[in-house]
């Protein structure tokens, strides 16, 4: 069976750039990181972009435009060495860089590199504070942080969890049924900020988007929705300004969905986070 994720509408489509002389450079970031018989976790901004837990070789990357913001960025790496692993030979690289459809080449941002020593003491924390003060602004600076005393995870009370639940529920029933101004609606802060992020927001952009997404929502072709088989999860991350709803087994996806294409079933996951703005719960992620 062909597998793949759907994080975000968007997603599914090829960005569209416009160039000029006087345009402002459309910078679009990429996080690659590369580790050897090391355990960790990598975050933007207090969100984990990718895990490991060690004991082999591993590459990742992820475009990082989304979760960044106009101002002060931050990059976490948390590492450690599993028990009994050489430490010779453990090592992590962690690269966030910018780069432009017209120039290719990588300009850093963040270069880290942590090759293990005899007297390292574990585990490892690196933070690295960065500045991006020409990014577009999105609605990721106006999302409220929730309460919860200093350096603590808040805690949801069971009015946002069933806020939040009533919303999936909606968008669920919305793809059972292809109705794409339901989905459309119930994303739309998503979908028009992620463009954003990714300069992709002019008119004639969102409404290319909007029309590739309908034809896509329209032609899932015996939609199945899977049922988790635990009650989902909510895990406050961004600095206390974001939820991740999970499954507690795997796929983690929240919302698991399998349809038909070229006579052959094909996965379809969305993982959704959301932010509270203006006291009402929203899928921004």
């Amino acid at each position: 069976m062909k597998r793949f994720i759907l994080l975000l509408l968007s997603c599914l489509f090829v960005a569209h750039y416009v160039s000029g002389a006087q345009t402002p450079l459309k910078k679009f970031y990429g996080l690659r990181v590369q580790s050897d018989i090391v355990s960790y976790s990598i975050l933007i901004n207090g969100v984990e972009q990718d895990s490991a837990k060690g004991g082999s070789s591993r590459s990742f990357y992820t475009e990082a435009n989304q979760w960044l913001v106009r101002g002060e960025n931050t990059i976490e790496a948390r590492y450690n060495l599993p028990s009994g692993a050489p430490t010779g030979d453990a090592e992590i690289e962690v690269h966030l860089y910018w780069a432009t459809r017209e120039d290719q080449a990588e300009q850093p941002v963040v270069d880290y590199h942590w090759k293990a020593r005899p007297d390292d003491l574990y585990p490892v924390v690196y933070t690295c504070p960065f500045d991006l003060d020409d990014f577009p602004e999105t609605m990721l600076a106006c999302v409220e942080k929730l309460p919860a005393p200093e350096g603590e995870v808040a805690v949801l009370s069971q009015e946002d969890k069933y806020a939040i639940l009533s919303h999936i529920d909606q968008l669920v029933a919305a793809y059972l049924k292809r109705d794409f101004d339901a989905v459309y609606e119930l994303q739309k802060l998503k979908f028009e900020d992620v463009a954003t992020s990714r300069h992709q927001a002019t008119a004639e952009e969102l409404e290319e988007l909007t029309s590739d997404a309908r034809k896509f929502v329209v032609g899932l072709d015996k939609l199945e929705y899977h049922q988790p088989d635990a009650p989902l999860q909510f895990v406050v991350t961004g600095d206390n300004k974001l939820v991740h709803v999970v499954r507690s087994s795997s796929p983690e996806y929240a919302l698991a969905f399998t349809y038909e294409s070229e006579g052959e079933k094909q996965d379809f996951f969305i993982d959704p986070y959301f932010a509270k703005i203006d006291g009402k719960w929203v899928i921004i992620r």
